[in-house]
């Protein structure tokens, strides 16, 4: 019969004497030096341990031992932890090594394919899995059919209605943590035989399965109910144009009004390039050139002609084969980092009768803060119900198109299927289209039926995609709600901060309430929340500091209260 231990965080820790090992107890004299920290990191790692041992005995080990004793770093991170240590006890008091050690519950290790489309075959990998325990399949909380069932993995054919989900699975007694699933897009764009990013880029997927976001009311009604805007038509002025050059257009020089986010110059701008809003225009004037030789993005914000070459606020440059974002906290030709072209509508896609990718799309207050794929904020404001820079929303899958033709029901389904990127500030809801005299008005007046309450927020925090693990974990936002800035209190009077936090890559593991730099208290869990009690007279500057799953914090706007006598 195979010896199996399992381990779990209710297990009790037994200790037991070492055999055949003597632990001298005596305090080490001056005789005795004692060189801890072999790596000099300040961590304890196995080999730290083994050498404690070595001077706690009565000697050398033997170098059998030695070897088995320096490789029972179980969880192979070089670090001891609880398992190394039980792993380690064992091997000193000479039990032998059990077949087979459940180091903890069960879960999902992997998932192949990462995109798959139905009537796919999934293999969904295991570890943890105790022998013989009984094995279910979830998909978005519901038991689905698999086929076959392993030690280590198991297959399914995904059914014909799937459209991305949260799997799961069932062991025994104990449920695996969900991992995520979505279709692939099988037609990436293409313009000027360029595909316009990689399949599985945020762009380019398909949203339909992906869960509602858990703030997505407060978003919604944040940005408002007011009706859907396409900020694009048959004037040419409308919407943003961009042009399309070979490889060897002649590069021009520029110089940049925020250079230190900037890609610098040269870019290869053609002579008269098409600006937005056109050549008098006193907006945002976006320049795009498409390299189609390169299949290089370059896009400029604010852009003015100085000769010998361009005067821009900003520049980026974009590698259209490749998933890698703007360095994080870096603007774009975009406030959020984002490319534009990618989120435009275009005519010809839309004649083809499919967009199938997300849409660009603006808000008018945002929130200091920044979601996957963006790079950038734009906003001083730290309220947690404003939409952050990067936001993904969809048309809600049980909005009714039968009311719309032609081009408004093409967009529309796009709508629901991609839906849209929060990608500048501007009016609430205006969504972006390529410059094209051949819009049809009327049809794309259609769409401005759509009340912003037929949208919702997506999570997409468990999206796959190449590269995403590549950038750092974003800070939560945080700010003070109550009181409010100039409120009075009594002398000795109980004052209640009240804070609210947000983390939109992650969760808010604890928010700290300070009065200037001393820490007043602390909450773990919403509504955040701290009692000042016995405040003596005086005028105080409140904050409170929110931190993350991953140890990013952030610190809100200060408060100022007075408490005194007389109130």
């Amino acid at each position: 019969m195979r010896n199996t231990i399992i381990l779990t965080l209710a297990a009790q820790l037994i200790f037991f004497s070492p055999a055949g090992v003597a632990f001298s107890q005596t305090p080490l004299g001056e005789s005795s030096t004692y060189r801890g920290d072999i790596q000099e990191d300040g961590q304890v790692n196995i080999f730290d341990l083994l050498a404690l041992l070595k001077i706690f005995s009565s000697g050398e080990f033997e170098s059998d031992r030695q070897r088995i004793i320096a490789n029972v770093d179980k969880s192979e991170d070089g670090r001891v932890n609880i398992f190394d240590l039980l792993a380690l006890l064992r091997v000193l008091a000479g039990i032998d090594e059990p077949d087979l050690i459940v180091w903890g519950p069960p879960d999902i290790s992997s998932v192949s394919p990462a995109h798959a489309s139905p009537g796919d075959t999934l293999e969904i990998f295991l570890e943890n899995v105790t022998p013989g325990a009984e094995i279910g399949v979830l998909l978005n909380a519901e038991q689905i059919v698999f086929l076959e069932v392993g030690p280590e993995k198991l297959k399914l054919v995904l059914p014909e209605e799937f459209i991305g989900g949260e799997f799961a699975v069932v062991a025994g007694s104990d449920t695996t943590g969900s991992w995520f699933v979505n279709i692939p897009n099988p037609s990436p764009p293409v313009i000027a035989g360029c595909q316009i990013f990689p399949a599985d880029n945020p762009w380019n997927q398909p949203v339909e399965g992906f869960p509602v976001h858990p703030n997505s009311d407060n978003y919604v009604k944040n940005i408002g109910y007011v009706a859907l805007h396409p900020d694009f038509g048959s004037n040419p002025n409308y919407g943003i144009p961009f042009v399309v050059v070979g490889g060897d257009q002649p590069r021009v020089p520029l110089s940049f009004t925020y250079a230190d986010e900037c890609d610098p110059g040269p870019y290869p701008i053609p002579e008269n390039p098409p600006i937005e809003g056109g050549e008098t225009s006193t907006g945002d004037r976006h320049v795009l050139v498409l390299d189609s030789t390169n299949c290089m993005l370059y896009e400029t914000f604010s852009m003015y002609y100085e000769s010998p070459g361009w005067k821009a606020g900003s520049g980026a440059v974009f590698d259209l084969g490749s998933n890698a974002l703007r360095p994080d906290t870096w603007t774009s030709a975009d406030a959020a980092g984002l490319p534009i072209l990618p989120g435009l509508v275009c005519y010809d896609e839309v004649a083809a009768g499919e967009v199938n990718h997300a849409i660009r799309f603006t808000v008018e207050e945002s929130q200091r803060a920044y979601v996957y794929p963006a790079t950038h904020y734009a906003s001083t404001s730290y309220d947690t119900n404003r939409p952050p820079m990067g936001l993904r929303v969809r048309l809600k899958a049980d909005y009714d198109l039968s009311r719309f033709t032609g081009q408004a029901l093409v967009i529309a389904k796009a709508l629901k299927k991609y839906g849209m990127i929060v990608a500048d500030n501007g009016g609430d809801w205006f969504f972006t289209g390529a410059s094209d005299t051949r819009w049809n008005d009327n049809e794309l007046n259609q769409l401005k039926m759509i009340s912003g309450s037929a949208f919702e927020v997506v999570d997409v925090s468990a999206m796959v995609v190449s590269g995403k693990d590549e950038r750092r974990n974003i800070w939560p936002a945080v700010s003070v709600n109550s009181p409010i800035e100039g409120t009075t209190f009594a002398a000795g009077a109980d004052i209640v901060i009240a804070a609210s936090s947000l983390d939109n890559d992650g969760s808010v593991v604890l928010v700290e309430f300070f009065q200037g730099s001393t820490k007043l208290g602390q909450d773990e869990s919403a509504p955040y929340e701290f009692n000042w009690a016995g405040a003596a007279e005086g005028t105080y500057s409140l904050t409170a500091r929110a931190i993350d799953n991953g140890g990013a914090m952030n610190t809100s706007y200060p408060v100022t209260i007075i408490v005194g006598s007389g109130f």
